[in-house]
């Protein structure tokens, strides 16, 4: 059953992986990172050492004791929440990044579809969100 969702997973995130530099805020607009940036920037999710990417800040969606946690209201990865909000470099708001009906159908499915792929394994969750990205926000 893993092998055919990692197939379904693949394909899905081959179709839609064109990515766009967008930022993430709370509903309080507390800033959370930036995706669709380079993988080195400082603000970057997908940099496993900087502040936003890294497992063990409490500002990164990584770390499953702070933002991350599916308990947060914030989190991307609560199914009860808002999620964080979606925001171009323009302050142009373009949905919810969120396993939660308030986000885009795209986005809910495909990290609802990672999530059970990675049996809720952080590491293993941001490595392949940001090995396979996808447009946020639409």
């Amino acid at each position: 059953m893993k092998n055919i969702l990692i197939i379904i997973i693949f394909l899905y995130s081959s179709t839609v992986c064109a990515v766009s530099e967008v930022l993430l805020f709370s509903k309080d607009n507390e800033y959370f990172g930036c995706f669709g940036c380079s993988e080195f920037d400082s603000n970057s999710i997908c940099n496993k050492y900087g502040k936003y990417g890294n497992k063990y800040s409490n500002n990164s969606i990584w770390n499953k004791y702070g933002v991350g946690s599916v308990y947060h209201s914030d989190s991307p990865f609560s199914k009860y929440g808002s999620g964080l909000k979606v925001v171009d470099r323009s302050g142009n708001f373009h949905g919810y990044f969120s396993r939660s009906s308030v986000a885009p159908k795209q986005t809910r499915d495909y990290l609802n579809g990672i999530w059970d792929l990675s049996d809720g394994n952080y590491t293993n969750l941001r490595d392949y969100f940001c090995e396979n990205p996808i447009l946020l926000g639409n």
